[in-house]
């Protein structure tokens, strides 16, 4: 199956396909053979690559709807590889309702989900008991949900590190232990991953 091919007749840009790579090699040996959660999953690339690598034998996605691109990506998929399809779910949802059916066991995982909706997504994953592992993007402080109770801003980093320090500690305070790191070679600026492995 060539996945880059596939890519490019869903309209999905090598550069999108190069995160996912960078992603997956970073958070792969995290997960266990969990079910992962793919929350914010837009066409689900990161998703159909954690079940093409034999990490997982289950995937769940979540957006509020499912696009085109994902559509055109699980035809071509489903084609050669119908037992992939078969392990893949996509749920269109909004990642703010009660009911989204992750339990502790899960791994989430978030790929430049905007803004608050990462927060939402670490909520979730504080609240749920899950693994995480997230890769934030668009920020702006007045969006941001978390604010941990026991913090001070420290004034020589910049409003991205900030507000993803913000987070770490906020993930922190909820008794779980938290890593912070950039991954490398990775195709944006936007490259700090956030990870809590349980």
């Amino acid at each position: 199956m060539n996945l880059i091919e596939f890519c490019k007749v869903a309209g999905i840009k090598q550069k999108h396909l190069t995160k996912v790579e960078r992603f997956y090699s970073e958070v792969s040996p995290y997960v266990g053979n969990k079910r992962i959660v793919n929350l914010c999953a837009g066409n689900s690339l990161l998703a159909w690559y954690f079940l093409m690598g034999g990490v997982t034998e289950e995937a769940l996605s979540i957006d509020l709807k499912s696009t085109k691109k994902y559509q055109t990506l699980r035809d071509l998929i489903k084609k050669v590889r119908p037992d992939l399809d078969a392990m893949h779910t996509f749920l269109e949802r909004d990642i703010y309702d009660s009911e989204l059916g992750i339990q502790a066991d899960d791994f989430i995982l978030g790929l430049h989900a905007c803004g608050n909706l990462t927060d939402r997504v670490i909520e979730i994953a504080v609240e749920t008991g899950a693994s995480f592992a997230i890769v934030p993007c668009c920020y702006r402080p007045d969006r941001q949900l978390l604010r941990p109770q026991q913090y001070k801003i420290p004034q020589d980093k910049s409003r991205e590190e900030v507000v993803d320090l913000l987070r770490a500690e906020y993930v922190s305070e909820k008794g779980r232990e938290v890593s912070l790191r950039e991954i490398k070679s990775f195709p944006s600026p936007m490259n700090r991953l956030l990870l809590s492995h349980i």
